[in-house]
């Protein structure tokens, strides 16, 4: 699956100013009692003092179909942390509520994890991973419907990490950056994120495995505008491999609520990244 598929909003190219980072941030959206983000050198960092600071992109609310990403161009210290969150709603109180992914400079390890903010209350882990990164590395955070995917990149391509599933919290909110360093050692860039819609395009054909002739009754029953023929089409895995002798011709439409299931069970079985996804944004007709 295609990521990002939304533009970069802030690259902070700009004189050194802040916090805020701009009229466009608001700063400890997620209450965390943190003196906010600033722009140095054409970066955004952290302010001194060793909370998760943190700010959000405060032009629109995103979603519920959403995503997020950054470059962290300067690692925060040991023992400190970066990320990016999305679905935060009531920003700034109490009550402020979302998921956020956060990459962890730890002594133990480095770890890449998603967590799910509650009102009022302590994080909470909702998958934690080993994964190191290098200087320069994006990390990336993605909700769709009640499935969260956390990515990466691997030598500047992007790849997924994990999925994991909450229904917590499904509906639109705001999109932003965190960072903690005790002494502001670390920096990130090229901010960006926002709601997307799909739109699948598949051009390889291979027969259905018993498990995917399950998968297309299901659908068939489940979503009647999307007939079998096209759910054929869009399955394109074969143990793991396209069957690229078998071409099909490419068909494209937009994905109704049951081809967006389709492509969730894809997602979680690993078969997504053999289907090519377009996704652009202002499609009334992709599913929700």
């Amino acid at each position: 699956m295609s990521f990002p598929t939304t533009p970069i909003l802030d690259n902070f190219n700009r004189p050194d100013c802040g916090p805020p980072l701009s009229a466009n941030w608001t700063d400890d959206a997620m209450n965390s009692g943190s003196l906010g983000l600033e722009v140095v050198s054409n970066q955004c960092k952290s302010t001194v003092n060793g909370n998760l600071a943190n700010a959000m992109w405060n032009i629109t609310p995103f979603g519920p179909r959403c995503e997020v990403y950054a470059r962290v161009t300067v690692l925060p210290d040991i023992g400190q942390s970066c990320g990016v969150f999305l679905r935060l709603t009531n920003p700034t109180t109490p009550d402020v509520a979302g998921y956020y992914l956060e990459w962890g400079n730890y002594i133990a390890g480095a770890t890449l994890t998603i967590y799910r903010l509650d009102p009022g209350g302590m994080p909470v882990i909702l998958i934690e991973v080993p994964c190191s990164i290098n200087a320069g590395d994006c990390i990336g955070l993605r909700a769709d419907g009640d499935v969260l995917t956390a990515y990466r990149t691997v030598n500047g391509a992007w790849q997924v990490v994990y999925s994991t599933i909450d229904a917590t919290y499904t509906t639109r909110g705001y999109i932003g950056i965190m960072l903690q360093s005790e002494v502001a050692l670390g920096r990130m860039d090229n901010f960006g994120g926002g709601e997307y819609s799909l739109l699948l395009t598949c051009n390889h054909y291979c027969e259905l495995s018993d498990v995917e002739g399950l998968l297309k009754r299901d659908f068939s029953e489940t979503d009647p505008d999307l007939t079998e023929a096209l759910i054929e089409s869009y399955i394109c895995m074969r143990a793991g491999e396209i069957d690229a002798a078998r071409q099909a011709g490419a068909q494209t439409g937009a994905l109704s609520a049951g081809g967006a299931q389709y492509l969730r069970y894809l997602n979680m079985i690993g078969a997504a990244s053999l289907v090519d996804l377009s996704c652009r944004g202002g499609m009334s007709n992709a599913a929700e």
